[in-house]
């Protein structure tokens, strides 16, 4: 998918409610691992407001947390969102 949004503080402000429903995380592990896929979990909000997103990982069966920062996105990155194909 495209990046979820224009700038990083829009991101910041979007992550407190992004809908995650028939969507899930792709992410790069260090070699030798690669890419994996997860499912959103749960998210944690600090005092200062920070978002920290925990996502299951079923290949590892463990939750990881994510602070999903929008200069690390796309395949060039950390991280993508990806979707269900609506027309499936």
């Amino acid at each position: 998918m495209d990046e979820p949004a224009e700038n990083a503080a829009d991101w910041d402000a979007l992550k407190v409610s992004y809908m995650w429903e028939n969507k899930r995380l792709a992410h790069i592990w260090e070699p030798p691992h690669g890419w994996d896929t997860s499912s959103f979990n749960h998210q944690d909000t600090d005092a200062n407001g920070n978002v920290t997103q925990f996502f299951l990982y079923s290949r590892a069966r463990q939750k990881w947390s994510h602070s999903l920062k929008l200069e690390a996105y796309g395949v060039d990155g950390e991280w993508v969102i990806i979707e269900k194909d609506k027309g499936s």
